[in-house]
């Protein structure tokens, strides 16, 4: 039977939490709102993207849907990289060598993805779909792996320039 130290709770780990919370709040609370104040939404997002795309000379036809979309997977990204970082900030009170808490930000970024879904059935005008929970997932599961991948990267480039400044200190004393 594995032991767990008791986890002392630090303002980074506090912080981290609440951030994460709060996110989920924010992608709720849009869930919450109604099919027309959520298309004004999007057509805002539309026109201030078509602006953009003018002024640097593409003309290019944007479907209202897409944005909508892209909402979707970006929030669900930005929730992907706070947990990952929630996570992090509670990782070495685990066992490091068990698999358990790959599986946990998994399992968990799915129930986020799919009562999403659900709270829509109870927003006026807005309907729950599978397609939806698949690109929150996807969205999720991708700001996963960027949030590894920048700590992984931040991590080996730390490692070289300790090793550099080791080889100098070296070098130093041996003049």
């Amino acid at each position: 039977m594995k032991e767990y130290r008791k986890i002392k709770k630090t303002p980074k780990h506090i912080i981290f939490t609440i951030i994460t919370v709060l996110w989920i709040l924010i992608i709720w609370g849009n869930s919450f709102t109604p099919a027309s104040i959520s298309g004004n939404e999007s057509d805002s997002v539309l026109r201030f993207v078509t602006l953009l795309f003018n002024k640097i000379g593409l003309n290019i036809e944007i479907p209202s849907l897409l944005i909508r979309k892209i909402a979707h997977f970006s929030e669900f990204g930005v929730f992907g990289v706070i947990l990952y970082n929630t996570i992090k900030s509670f990782q070495s009170y685990y066992d490091k060598k068990s698999k358990t808490h790959i599986f946990i930000p998994l399992f968990f970024g799915l129930i986020v993805a799919t009562a999403d879904e659900t709270i829509q059935i109870f927003s006026n005008g807005r309907v729950a779909m599978v397609t939806d929970i698949l690109i929150d997932y996807a969205g999720f599961l991708t700001g996963l792996f960027l949030a590894n991948l920048l700590i992984y990267l931040a991590s080996k480039r730390r490692l070289r320039k300790l090793k550099k400044s080791k080889a100098k200190f070296a070098e130093t004393l041996l003049k």
